[in-house]
């Protein structure tokens, strides 16, 4: 199988960065490949760059209308069976769009739609950054439709859409002058079996004039659209993809959290308040006792671990560290905790061992003197006698989260 792909490369005043833009585009080893570079009413010498390349693009040139309307174009005129973005200022890698195919194939469904990891650019020190090992989220909900959208886990030109979709659900909106690739990403992703390539394929360059840092209402119109996303979601798709709707405006008012999205947190904030908490049958927790007085430690930061963690946070627990014996995590946040080695815990911490098989670290440490020791397995199925009610919830929401937008 060698489907054709249609690399589009939208630019405005994309002198600077452009050329490289295009040069690895056409560095692709994959051989069947069509690159469409859409000139957006630039100013400067994008004119020229472009034309210089002859017949080794499709070039366009059209009136200024934003980015959204240059990707149109592109995707108006595109040859191939598959669609890949290329912003001016990133770089693909020469295998991007092999391995993406292949990717596919190997996932049994060509018209999956396929976003992945990305290295960033930084400038003007031309340092490559890989992505840093995130442990939040797995593979499986890295593939579960919107759940990447929601996120903010797809950077645009690591994606690889088949034409299908854009005649399913429509093309960009014009009228967004910013986060239009969101608004796109959640209407293909939407009920869609997603193939995430977890190898970086592009370099993200980040840079002083990119949208992000200069249109002023770049944050306003993202947080605008996640609340439209989440407001369109039906209960059976968070049910589906999140678990039930405590969860997931849970997670959500987190993401705000982290980003700084205040108007977005004050809306989630509220419809969490008013979601019904999960019953206790169907949730992991841990009955946190007032008279502890070591800390809440997680043994082994592995998928048990960054579960239960995330367990524990909706009956307002808070877990104080991870440790693990791997030193490579050491000092790494996963998921807001703070990774430790385990020679620094303490007699008197509470420690939960998350290891699927955790028999033989549970007895070692009870043998070390260690006085609060339980498995994983242990902690669901048996320690829960008294649940935290709503109101814990709500009190540690309050000083975790409402404090933070005060100061």
């Amino acid at each position: 199988m060698n489907p054709k792909v249609s690399i589009v490369i939208p630019i405005y005043n994309g002198e600077d960065y452009m050329k490289e833009a295009i040069d690895s585009a056409l560095a692709q080893t994959y051989n069947n490949c069509e690159i469409i570079v859409v000139n957006d009413g630039s100013t400067d010498h994008t004119d020229m760059i472009a034309k210089s390349y002859g017949h080794k693009i499709r070039y366009f040139s059209k009136d200024n209308g934003g980015v959204s309307s240059a990707l149109n174009v592109g995707i108006e005129k595109m040859e191939g069976e598959y669609f890949a973005w290329l912003s001016h200022d990133d770089i693909y890698y020469p295998n991007k769009i092999q391995k993406q195919i292949q990717a596919l194939q190997s996932a049994g469904n060509m018209k999956s739609p396929l976003y992945g990891s990305a290295d960033a650019l930084l400038m003007p020190e031309r340092q490559v950054r890989p992505p840093y090992p995130d442990y939040r989220f797995s593979l499986k909900e890295r593939q579960k439709g919107i759940f990447p959208v929601l996120f903010g886990l797809i950077n645009g030109c690591t994606v690889l859409i088949h034409k299908s979709h854009f005649e399913r659900v429509g093309r960009f909106d014009e009228k967004l002058l910013t986060a239009q690739d969101v608004d796109m990403w959640f209407r293909i992703f939407r009920n869609q079996q997603v193939v995430y390539v977890e190898e970086p394929l592009i370099q993200y360059r980040f840079h002083e004039a990119q949208g992000s840092k200069v249109i002023k209402e770049f944050r306003s119109n993202c947080q605008e659209i996640q609340m439209s996303m989440i407001e369109r979601l039906d209960k059976r798709e968070i049910d589906e993809i999140f678990g039930g709707a405590y969860k997931f405006y849970f997670d959500m008012m987190r993401m705000a959290e982290d980003v700084k999205w205040e108007n977005c947190f004050e809306k989630l904030y509220q419809l969490f308040l008013n979601s019904e908490e999960p019953e206790q049958n169907n949730r992991f927790f841990y009955n946190f006792r007032k008279e502890k007085r070591g800390l809440l430690i997680l043994y082994c930061a592995g998928k048990n671990g960054r579960r239960l963690l995330k367990e524990l946070a909706f009956r307002g627990i808070h877990a104080d560290f991870f440790a693990d014996g791997n030193c490579e995590l050491w000092g790494r946040d996963i998921e807001g905790v703070k990774c430790i080695p385990p020679e620094k815990l303490r007699k008197d911490d509470c420690i939960i061992v998350t290891k699927d098989y955790p028999e033989e670290i549970v007895e070692g440490l009870k043998k070390e003197g260690y006085i609060h020791v339980e498995s994983y397995e242990k902690v669901v199925r048996e320690v829960y006698r008294s649940i935290p009610n709503k109101t814990l919830v709500e009190k540690y929401v309050e000083e975790r989260y409402r404090e933070i937008w005060q100061k």
